[in-house]
Order: structure tokens, then sequence, then C-alpha cells
């Protein structure tokens, strides 16, 4: 029979009224994600032959070892958790770094994108901003630079909010999944919403204004992972809050 971990021990992980099984079950699957990206790294490496590409590559896929082994600890250990999720946040942003520049690598570096998107049509913008403002000329060095800042500021907020966050769960004031004015929870999630948004917003846009020219390059698929994992992941905990917070679920 499977014994659940004893609830009162301190630092015990959020895993600690599951039944172990369940635990190692979970650690399998993070052992068996790291261990396929893993592979895939060393088969980057091996062939070595685009390092301008693939130095990129190599960078994104390390986000699964990261993101599967902190996942993993915080089911064991919160004191721990405490320091991997950290470095967790931090190289969630870089990853928005590298997918950015993996894409701008693709088409040529940006001189020759600027010069490719230059004379186009305008490019729509996506809903609900397409309601209110007018076509985005992409090929616009100011306007690429917007959209470019855009995506990378989240590179710069995110970290701050790793720092805030720590700063705040050692003397007690963040609450996790509190929606409470009070609570550096709510803050740290509003600020990180509206980065989050922008930057998904405008890799979107991005997106749109070049994915005839990615079509090779099969830019969908890693879009919708690197969106699904970081964005979303992080959207789930917060309606989990909310959903707990107004008594539809319950905490335990």
């Amino acid at each position: 029979m499977d014994h659940p971990a004893a609830v009162g021990d301190e630092g015990a992980g959020s895993g600690a009224e599951l039944p172990s099984t369940a635990v190692w079950a979970a650690g399998i699957f993070a052992f068996s994600a790291t261990l396929i990206s893993l592979v895939a790294i060393w088969m980057q490496l091996k062939n070595y032959r685009k390092p301008l590409l693939q130095r990129f590559v190599v960078r994104i896929l390390w986000m699964v070892p990261i993101f599967a082994i902190s996942s993993w600890i915080s089911l064991v250990s919160l004191n721990m958790a405490f320091y991997v999720d950290a470095f967790r946040d931090i190289y969630e942003a870089f990853v928005i770094y590298c997918f950015f520049s993996l894409l701008v690598c693709y088409l040529g570096g940006e001189r020759s994108l600027l010069v490719m998107l230059h004379g186009r049509p305008y490019t729509k913008h996506l809903w609900p901003v397409s309601m209110w403002s007018r076509e985005m000329d992409v090929g616009d060095p100011y306007t690429f630079l917007f959209i470019k800042r855009g995506i990378l500021q989240y590179v710069y907020v995110k970290p701050v909010l790793a720092a805030v966050t720590m700063l705040l769960k050692s003397n007690g004031a963040y609450n996790d999944g509190s929606i409470s004015l009070k609570s550096g929870y709510f803050w740290v999630s509003f600020v990180y919403n509206l980065s989050v948004c922008l930057s998904l917003y405008c890799l979107g846009m991005f997106f749109v204004a070049t994915q005839e020219d990615l079509v090779e390059f099969r830019p969908i698929p890693k879009f919708l992972c690197i969106k699904a994992v970081i964005f979303f992941s992080f959207w789930q905990g917060f309606a989990i809050s909310v959903l707990i917070a107004t008594g539809i679920m319950r905490d335990s």
C-alpha cells in the first residue's frame, strides 16, 4: 500500500499528500524527458555544421530538462524548489531570447530581414487589437525595433520578478495562490501577465509577418511548444488560484 509523505514535514514538497507511487512516476517521466532531450542535444553537437543556428537550438532544448527536473523537485522538497524555480524562471526568459534570435537567424539576420520585408503589404494586427489599431509596417526599422523590444522586454522583466518573488517568499509576504491586493503573488502575477501578453503578441506579429519565409523551417510546432510550455504553464497556475479563491475548486 502506498503511503503519502508526512504533511507536516517542514519543507515537504507539493506532492506530500500524494501516494509515493505517483511521485516516483513523475520522477520517471521527468528522467525520461531529460534523457530524450540530452540525446537530442548530443545529436545536435555531433552534427554541429551550422553553429549559428544550432547553438540556439541546443539552448532551447535545455529547457526540457530544466523544467522537468524543477517540476519533480517541487513535488519532493519546497526548500530546494525555492532556489531551483528561480533558476528555471531566469532560463525561461533566456529561451524567449534564443527562440526569437533563431527565427531571425533563419531569415539571414536583422539587416537581411529588414531588406526582405521592405515594400511588402502592411501586416494586420491580431484580434482584438485589429478592432482599433491600423495595419503595421513590420519592414519599417522603427516598427521592427518596437516588435523586438516588445518580445525581449520579457527577458528583462522575468528575472526581476524571480528575484522579487524570492524576496517576498523569504519575508513571508508572497502568499502563493492568493489574489488579495495585499499579497505579493497578486502583484507579481499582474506585472507578469502584462509582460507576457506583450511579448506573446509581438512574437505573434513577427510570426505573421514572416510566416511565408519561415515555411521551410517548420516554425509553427516550435512556436506552439514555446508558447504552451512557457506561457500556458503560468496561466494554468493562475487560473487554478482564481478557482480556489472563488470557491469553485478546493485547495486540498
